[in-house]
């Protein structure tokens, strides 16, 4: 009788410690699934973004070519936020003049986002302000709430457009 229960606790141990061992194979197996779908998932991430990357600096290198804006200075405004809250600083850039064009990309790429929102919402308030007026000639200067100046240019497929020549990046 007494070998009969030491064969059984030694054959209990021995079932118990391989069950233990199976378990902690199936959980090991788990969490490196996991974590290798994790890193291909962040690989591939990347790759999409570097991606998109590239789509920008040709979308932004298309948009070079023409002249784009709107048909007012405040539409103008209107597009220049968007791209901005969006912060898609090179298709921003498009808005202003040739020769202006790269100082402000620079400037775009050195503002912080607190800052960037902030200096949207001055941009919003020019905008409602100055909805609807439809300037004479070919310049056109805002001061309130921050200074800004517009040029007209012939825009896409020769239609003319106002563009930012100048902009103060310093809030109110």
């Amino acid at each position: 009788m007494k070998n009969i229960k030491k064969i059984n606790l030694q054959w209990v141990l021995e079932a118990f410690f391989w069950t233990v061992c199976a378990y902690l194979v199936i959980l090991g197996s788990i969490f490196v699934y996991f974590s290798y779908s994790e890193a291909k998932k962040t690989a591939y991430q990347e790759e999409l973004l570097a991606k998109l990357k590239v789509v920008e600096d040709m979308a932004y290198i298309r948009n070079t070519k023409a002249n784009y804006g709107a048909d007012t200075p405040a539409g103008t405004i209107y597009m220049y936020y968007e791209f901005l809250e969006s912060q898609q600083y090179p298709l921003a850039s498009t808005f202003f003049t040739r020769e202006t064009r790269m100082a402000h990309l620079e400037k775009l790429k050195d503002i912080s986002e607190p800052n960037m929102r902030k200096f949207v919402e001055v941009l919003r308030v020019s905008e409602k302000e100055y909805k609807g007026i439809r300037p004479e000639g070919d310049s056109f200067k805002i001061s309130n709430p921050i200074d800004m100046e517009f040029r007209k240019v012939p825009g896409y497929e020769g239609s003319p457009v106002w563009q930012f020549e100048s902009i103060d990046y310093k809030l109110p």
